[in-house]
């Protein structure tokens, strides 16, 4: 595809075993280093990042594509 935050979620929604992301596009908010993730999902959500950066990890639960769309603080 082309790469974008829009593909994405389309691909994850399309495609994606996670119950827990599947209606929000793969899309996970509010992540902080105290959030109960696998560490190896935790690290890789709290290493710094641009925007559309990509990764595949491997969890107990399987491999995650991952797709970074940034960090907004309030």
């Amino acid at each position: 595809g082309d790469a974008t935050e829009a593909s994405f979620s389309a691909l994850a929604t399309a495609k994606t075993d996670d119950t827990g992301s599947k209606e929000t596009g793969g899309l996970y908010e509010d992540i902080t280093a105290e959030s109960q993730y696998v560490p190896e999902f935790l690290d890789w959500a709290m290493a710094s990042h641009k925007a559309g950066d990509t990764g595949i990890i491997k969890t107990t639960y399987g491999y995650h594509i991952m797709y970074y769309v940034g960090n907004t603080c309030i």
